[in-house]
């Protein structure tokens, strides 16, 4: 009478396992951030910013990909506008030799930021994240 009891309860906590396990997976994400979630009509996009340091950046809107990175906004961006650029590939990633006829230099460099924060990696390694602003900034080392 006992090992019933115990086939029973053990079958019912199995049963109720199951059935969470499935309403988990089959239960949509619920967004907590406070902002919408993006539909199908939506474009998700990522802001470019470059600044030459004349005092004029320019500003771009494109379209996030989940591959996107600085470099690949910069160097699509560059080839649109017909601008030229020099880069040069290195094991850890490429790096920006000039851009706008600025080149890179011991005391001025093209340097990338993510959200205002500059990067620890090579330009062409940082994934990128909707609603991210790149910035590229012709600028000191630091």
């Amino acid at each position: 009478m006992l090992r019933k009891i115990y086939i029973a309860v053990l079958l019912v906590a199995v049963g109720t396992l199951a059935g969470i396990y499935i309403l988990r997976r089959t239960t949509p994400a619920v967004n907590t951030t406070g902002s919408p979630s993006p539909t199908a009509n939506q474009i998700q996009t990522i802001k470019l910013l470059i600044d030459s340091g004349d005092g004029n950046p320019l500003s771009f809107t494109l379209p996030f990909s989940v591959s996107s990175t600085p470099f690949s906004l910069l160097n699509d961006t560059v080839q649109t506008n017909n601008w030229e650029i020099s880069t040069k590939q290195y094991d850890f990633g490429v790096f920006v030799q000039s851009l706008l006829g600025k080149p890179s230099t011991a005391d001025m460099s093209w340097i990338y930021f993510i959200n205002g924060k500059s990067g620890s990696v090579a330009a062409d390694k940082a994934l990128l994240q909707p609603a991210d602003v790149v910035e590229w900034k012709y600028t000191k080392p630091f």
